[in-house]
């Protein structure tokens, strides 16, 4: 048997490791080897991801190169950077050193951009980082943009960067589905939103047998997850007891998640479920033995749980539009269906171009979750139940609320809190169910202003300046570049951040120290997260890597308290050549800052739920000799 594995970029040591069963004596045998990824020619760019302008910041360059020597040019956007060695030597622009060589060079904020030249073969080596300030975090976000005939999206849209038309809805709903079971935090309604995805993973690969036995194993293990969150007759809590939460029923957001559960089909003697609320394919005679007693698990928690929690499935009374979507796709009568769609047709409606759900201050949802999230939630609710109700009038809207939703994708192709993530994920279902985008055989676009088929517009070579729908519901992916600015944040939480070494709080420290990085808040509120971004100097080291970029869930806790290390100084080279050059590249003079020699770093405190509810102290100064 053959195993191929694709390698990374990085030149490391792989180590590989096989075992085997021997059929005679049913032993394991294990066999061992290495290996070295190299190139003839190369240039392993280290640097920062986060730099304040100013601050005393040195990148690293190690260069090799086969013929021994090498010619390095080292670009911060356009301009050239000056080179130094480890002894604080400068380089000489254009002459060869030597291979193995170390260079070091001043960072700032931008684009750094390292060339490697073997001085003799001519083989290059070309590396880019990105780097931002604390706290202006660079994302590139892919977004999808439904087009009715006449719609157009083009580059020259603000942050714009590429136009991609797309054959169907297939490939954005499962980056969706994938994104939303990837959350990284797991209270409970995080949980039974990240079970849901999975299932919905697991049903809608089962042509993909390798995708569906991903899902299906990870569903198990996050249904053990929430099983320890289960208190029978009595709801759930917020965390696992095990993870220190409270053993006591939570009622701030479990009661959402039980919603998010009963979404779930369940198993039945004869191998046919119910359908879910949420649309889902109900189980079948196929399905492993183990996925249908964990539905059915699941879902004597959650009707128990909501019969704690007062909970009426399907809703009596329609007060919002997830109530009005429970109604439409349950078993309930065409009465309640006509009154659930005269009500969400009533809320959804067109603000100033844009199709969403109005929250008003005050309002249930508006108080657990934050203007932001309750109004996605509600749209998406809304959205899903025009496509649910399969009024051929109610298209446009559910478009357009689609496209609203679309449009708040963040950088892992979700939405901000797995609240509003849950309810898109039920708009998606009904998106791909209602089988509304255009296929590529059927579809016509114009293309940079070319009227083509969709199945010609999609084998394009060249770059997609405008794409327009002539026939058809078109689905583009459109990539564009946010900065997401930490300082735009108006701070509404109190937060103090500390560093200490052995119990004492501290600013300066030495190269080699470990310390304590504490967060903590006067008070703890469900879904308080802290986000760090950590300068030069510092890192949290995890399985031998140094971070930089973190985030840490107080999870019922006031105080977050994470060992770090100062790997880095934050004094410049020695020596008066290369000192004075990069103080002048840095912006600072000929002398140090008055300031000393600090780096910034930045933290804020968010809640996952509420995203308006920020924590931010602003920058913050660290020393390290």
């Amino acid at each position: 048997a053959s195993v191929e594995v694709t390698l990374g970029d990085s030149m490391t040591r792989y180590t590989i490791e096989a075992f085997a069963l021997s059929p005679e004596m049913l032993d394991w045998q294990r066999v061992e080897t290495s290996i070295e990824a190299v190139q003839p020619v190369y240039g392993e760019l280290t640097v920062s991801p986060f730099v304040f302008p100013g601050d005393p910041v040195m990148g690293r360059l190690d260069v090799g190169a086969a013929s021994g020597g090498a010619i390095v040019e080292v670009r911060h956007d356009d301009d050239i950077l000056p080179l130094f060695f480890d002894d604080g030597n400068a380089a000489t622009p254009g002459l060869p050193i030597p291979s193995s060589s170390v260079v070091r060079f001043p960072v700032r904020p931008g684009a750094i951009t390292a060339t490697v030249r073997d001085a003799r073969k001519g083989g290059v080596d070309v590396s880019e980082r990105y780097v931002t300030e604390p706290g202006k975090l660079r994302h590139i976000m892919r977004r999808l943009r439904l087009l009715t005939p006449g719609d157009e999206v083009t580059v020259l849209e603000p942050d714009v960067l590429e136009i991609k038309p797309m054959p169907g809805l297939e490939r954005p709903f499962q980056f969706f589905v994938e994104s939303a079971t990837q959350y990284a935090f797991g209270c409970i309604e995080q949980t039974s939103t990240k079970v849901l995805a999975m299932y919905t993973g697991y049903i809608t690969n089962q042509d993909n047998v390798e995708v569906a036995q991903n899902y299906e194993g990870a569903i198990l293990v996050w249904y053990k997850r929430l099983k320890s969150m289960y208190l029978p007759n009595g709801g759930f809590c917020m965390y696992p007891p095990e993870e220190g939460g409270a053993r006591k029923p939570d009622t701030h957001y479990a009661p959402l998640g039980v919603k998010h559960l009963l979404n779930l089909p369940t198993s039945v003697g004869t191998g046919v479920g119910r359908s879910g609320v949420g649309g889902l394919v109900p189980v079948r005679r196929g399905d492993s033995k183990a996925m249908r007693e964990l539905l059915d698990d699941i879902h004597t928690m959650a009707t128990t749980a909501a019969s704690y929690y007062k909970i009426d499935y399907p809703p009596r009374e329609i007060s919002d539009c997830h109530e009005a979507y429970q109604v439409l796709v349950s078993s309930a009568s065409q009465r309640d269906k006509d009154t659930a769609i005269a009500f969400v047709r009533s809320h959804l409606i067109e603000h100033n171009g844009q199709t969403y759900v109005e929250v008003l201050p005050g309002q249930p949802a508006q108080q657990l979750y934050g203007i932001g999230v309750s109004t996605r939630q509600e749209t998406a609710y809304a959205a899903a139940a025009l496509l649910a109700a399969g009024e051929p009038g109610d298209l446009p809207e559910a478009i357009a609320a689609a496209n609203y939703l679309t449009d708040h994708l963040n950088e892992e192709g979700r939405l901000y809190s797995t609240v509003d993530t849950a309810a898109c994920l039920a708009l998606m279902i009904n998106l791909r169910k209602a089988n509304i985008v255009t296929t590529a055989d059927s579809g016509r676009v114009l293309l940079n202003g070319q009227e083509m088929r969709l199945a010609d517009a999609l084998s394009y070579d060249g770059k997609v300046e405008s794409l327009r729908a002539v026939e058809g519901v078109i689905a583009a992916q459109v990539t564009s570049q946010v900065i997401e600015d930490w300082s735009a944040f108006k701070s509404q939480l109190s937060v103090e951040v500390r560093l200490e070494r052995e119990g004492h709080t501290q600013k300066r420290f030495k190269v080699g120290d470990a310390l304590d990085l504490v967060i903590s808040v006067p008070r703890y509120e469900p879904g308080l997260i802290a986000h760090v971004c950590l300068p030069d100097a510092l890192a949290r080291v995890v399985g031998g890597g140094q971070v930089k970029r973190f985030s840490l869930d107080f999870c019922e806790k006031n105080v977050l308290r994470v060992p770090l290390a100062a790997t880095g100084s934050t004094f410049l080279p020695t020596g008066k050549e290369a000192e004075n050059n990069v103080l002048r590249w840095l912006g600072i003079g000929d002398k140090r800052p008055s300031a000393g020699n600090v780096q910034h770093w930045a933290v804020i405190v968010r809640n996952m739920f509420k995203e308006e509810q920020v924590g931010n102290p602003g920058l913050l100064e660290v020393t390290v000799e």
